[in-house]
């Protein structure tokens, strides 16, 4: 990769948009800063403005239609039918796919042989080894993967040596992009080192412990450090998601995840912490006396300081990775921070590489920040919150929480910064940038010729470089959500040009529309497209329910969340991450065999029962109007890109007339699981009595406390069902995490799992 010198632009540019759409006039700017080197990643190949969109933009918010979340209605046991078989599946729907359960007559069963997906036995396996928070997230992420890459990644968690590891080795496992996991370089085993090196180091270092919660299958981890506060020496333990996303992650930037003899056999946290060239020091060696963290203050620690017992350690991170970097970048350019490390050169982008890992090494979460356009990126380091951190060469300054350190003239400098984002190691990016300026936003809606919205259509925001001739490249970008709406913070004073990429079409089709011009802070940006194409949907025509059937199909439904993927430009290879959405939508209906070839097969209009688009939840119960084998279908045809999870109870009725078949059981006394699960706001718990009796349900925490008593006294005999709203005895919201319930019954005893997501 060609080394990008750092000129500072002469000023902030301003397009003059006639015909042509091409002049570009300057103003002039401060010189150049010795610490202001190139960036390591191609800001991308330039682009042309092809279009004017500014007389589209308005300041008044648009309106973006929501569907209201329906009420399903409480259906009770069908009167005189007795249940012949059930069916219980939790599985994600795909843009395009289909989950179907077919009623077979001649069995008069239920089933679900027609899946999305498959997961290997031993994958499956592998899962359940996994913390159970994390299980949904490894079969997302999972899913898709050939049968072989399946059962490698499921042998490597079924046999982890250290069972402390199976929380960090499983989150990388489920978050990790699947083009890392399935690269031909990628080396499975990886990610056990990785977890074994951070619990090696651990020991080493007196300012930090990883904490182990053991709750059985909801074990999670963190971290804990000591920091001073108003000048006392105090803990502060972060949150579980920032410790597996920027401490226990095996990825910094848009390296590829190595192990191999490209960066000497070893993971950069071996690498880093355990080696070093004749000359420089060793960060082991720098880190083993250091007591404290940081002090929580503003630092900007001068150059050429000697390393001291009483340092913090933030400073002496950014000490050793200062002094291994004595030059400026030349030659190949690396991205790994072995490499880095032993070529000993670089601009801000290597330095950037070599901050984040080694402070990851020495357990201290740290995230990319990255300005390409004004090319200069950065590190940010978390703690109760995310504050900047950036060295500079060859044992120059360490700066903290000063955010002066993107140059923008909000903080003294000679910028004016446009898209500053950050990432997560699965490749989401993030717009970081109202930490270093003043800021506008920009929503932007896309929808299709009736109006739908269009979910995951790829949207990029681009500006002028900070070189001459300033020419156009990419600044931010991300995907829009199920509301067809994207919302991006962008600096001000700028220019700000759009493309929308749909499979509906592309606008502008080549090129970048001008969508503002020298942005006012503080002030938001409205601009809407509509495609040229409309969204898929179901052509069918919803046929009147029939009653007193001799079956009938009773399904529940409910979709938690569905899952938005997108991709970064950046990145060796191409990440695809994964974001939830809380209240998934799916289309549901119920299809005779022919109607369902016509539907499936052939993509004609058809006719169904019980149609309902896009709801959350559903509870219906069908009346099987013939001698046929009806299915029920949860279709993500309408979806553009997201996939949805699925929570789905099916069961078969039949009429007392047409006789029970052999093994049925229709009077028993038990506790269904809870539905949904997990649950957001609150879940269902089902049981079944077969005789009149005393009963007592209620919730407890993992610690055996009472939460709330569902039920107390004596119950009929039959079908019941009582709800938790995931509220205690005093009506107060409880926290997230794994409750039970427990039924006592007829002298029987049953406990079920639930799992809230707040």
């Amino acid at each position: 990769m060609p080394s990008l010198t750092r000129s500072v632009r002469a000023a902030v540019p301003a397009i003059v948009l006639a015909a042509a759409l091409v002049a570009v006039l300057v103003t002039g700017s401060p010189a150049e800063t010795p610490e202001q080197r190139g960036a390591t990643v191609d800001p991308g190949d330039p682009v042309r403005c092809t279009a004017d969109l500014r007389h589209q933009v308005t300041t008044v918010p648009f309106a973006v239609p929501h569907a209201e979340p329906a009420t399903p209605r409480r259906l009770d046991r069908p009167a005189g039918y007795v249940l012949a078989d059930s069916l219980e599946s939790t599985i994600f729907v795909g843009a395009g796919e289909e989950y179907v359960i077919r009623f077979e007559q001649g069995r008069q069963a239920l089933n679900d042989t027609l899946l999305p997906y498959t997961l290997t036995p031993t994958m499956r396996a592998g899962i359940e080894v996994a913390p159970a928070w994390l299980r949904l997230d490894l079969e997302q992420n999972i899913r898709s993967l050939s049968a072989v890459k399946q059962d490698g990644l499921g042998e490597l968690l079924l046999g982890l040596g250290d069972p402390r590891t199976v929380d960090e080795v499983a989150f990388a496992m489920a978050h990790l992009s699947k083009a890392v996991l399935t690269h031909g370089d990628f080396q499975p085993e990886l990610l056990e080192i990785n977890a074994e090196l951070m619990y090696q180091i651990d020991p080493e270092l007196a300012f930090v412990e990883i904490v182990d919660y053991d709750l059985g299958e909801d074990s999670y981890s963190t971290t804990r450090y000591r920091t001073v506060v108003a000048g006392d020496t105090v803990e502060i333990e972060i949150p579980s998601e920032i410790y597996y996303w920027w401490v226990a992650m095996p990825k910094v930037s848009d390296e590829m995840t190595l192990m191999n003899a490209s960066v000497y056999d070893m993971f950069w946290r071996e690498y880093l912490y355990y080696e070093h060239d004749e000359g420089y020091p060793l960060l082991q060696e720098v880190m083993a006396p250091l007591e404290v963290l940081w002090d929580g203050g503003r630092h900007d620690w001068s150059g050429s300081r000697a390393f001291t017992d009483s340092m913090l350690a933030v400073d002496a991170i950014g000490n050793w990775c200062s002094k291994t970097v004595p030059s400026a970048a030349s030659g190949n350019r690396p991205i790994q921070p072995s490499q880095i490390a032993h070529e000993h050169n670089g601009n801000c982008g290597e330095l950037q590489d070599l901050l984040c890992a080694a402070a990851r090494t020495c357990l201290i979460p740290c995230a990319c920040a990255m300005d390409i356009l004004e090319d200069h990126v950065w590190c940010e380091m978390w703690l109760e919150d995310w504050y900047p951190y950036q060295i500079d060469l060859g044992g120059g300054p360490t700066h903290i929480a000063n955010p002066g350190i993107a140059y923008d003239s909000d903080y003294g400098g000679g910028k004016n910064v446009s898209c500053i984002w950050s990432w997560r190691n699965d490749g989401y990016t993030y717009d970081v940038v109202s930490r270093y300026s003043q800021v506008c936003t920009l929503s932007v809606h896309v929808d299709d010729p009736n109006g739908l919205p269009v979910d995951n259509a790829a949207v990029v925001i681009a500006s002028e470089s900070y070189y001459a001739p300033y020419a156009l490249g990419r600044g931010t970008w991300g995907e829009t959500d199920r509301d067809g709406t994207i919302e991006f913070v962008l600096g001000d004073a700028q220019n700000y040009f759009i493309q929308v990429t749909t499979s509906m079409g592309t606008y502008p089709e080549t090129g970048y529309g001008l969508v503002i011009s020298e942005s006012v802070p503080g002030e938001h940006y409205y601009w809407s497209w509509t495609a040229p194409e409309p969204v898929p949907s179901l052509d069918v025509t919803e046929l009147p329910p029939v009653t007193d059937a001799p079956y009938v199909i009773e399904v529940e439904y409910d979709l938690p969340y569905d899952v938005l993927n997108g991709s970064i430009y950046y990145g060796n290879p191409t990440d695809w991450y994964a974001v939830n959405l809380p209240e998934g939508q799916l289309e549901f209906f119920i299809v005779s065999p022919f109607n369902f070839v016509r539907y499936y097969l052939f993509g004609n209009p058809f006719d169904a029962y019980e149609v309902a688009h896009g709801l959350t939840s559903n509870h219906v119960q069908f009346h099987v109007p013939s001698t046929e084998d009806f299915s029920v279908v949860l279709s993500g045809g309408a979806h553009h890109g997201v996939a949805t999870l699925a929570n789905v109870k099916a069961r078969l009725w039949l009429n007392d007339t047409v006789g029970v078949p052999e093994g049925a059981d229709v009077a028993v006394t038990s506790l269904a699981q809870p539905f949904p699960n997990p649950f957001t706001p609150g879940a269902r718990l089902a049981f079944t009595l077969a005789r009149e009796g005393s009963v007592t349900l209620a919730v407890y925490d993992v610690r055996g406390a009472l939460v709330r008593v569902l039920e107390d006294g004596i119950v009929e005999p039959g079908a019941h069902e009582r709800a938790w709203d995931g509220r205690d005895r005093s009506g107060h919201p409880v926290a997230s995490g794994v409750y039970f319930a427990r039924m006592v019954a007829a002298g029987d005893v049953e406990s079920r799992k639930l799992v809230l997501l707040r």
